[in-house]
């Protein structure tokens, strides 16, 4: 499993490179959703759109359940250090602006709430 999730890691630094929103947001989709193939872990259903997604995430693999349905970015600033740490390793771009130039740009945000988070 660590030579997969390597693997996934080395393809995520090729497509994180961009700048591009759309890009990064289906980059972030592609690496959550082989991180849970790898991990066995399920995708959520959540509704696309571009605008603010609030989803309780009570932990990293429903992050990454969440991220692996749909092209989005999320907001780390909501999340504890060692899940940031955590996507930085997979590689899963994350929020680099504001979310409102994310949502006009076309592409949803994912805001994580959670007492366990917050």
């Amino acid at each position: 499993m660590i030579a997969q999730l390597c693997g996934v890691r080395l393809d995520a630094m090729r497509a994180g490179r961009t700048h591009d929103l759309a890009q990064r947001a289906r980059a972030s989709q592609w690496i959550a959703a082989n991180g849970c193939a790898i991990s066995g872990i399920r995708a959520f259903e959540v509704p696309c759109g571009a605008r603010l997604v609030h989803v309780d995430v009570p932990s990293l693999t429903c992050l990454l359940g969440v991220l692996a349905a749909m092209p989005a970015l999320v907001d780390a600033t909501r999340l504890p250090w060692p899940w940031r740490l955590a996507l930085r390793a997979l590689g899963i771009p994350v929020l680099d602006r504001t979310a409102t130039d994310v949502v006009a740009a076309g592409i949803p945000v994912i805001v994580p709430v959670s007492s366990r988070v917050l």
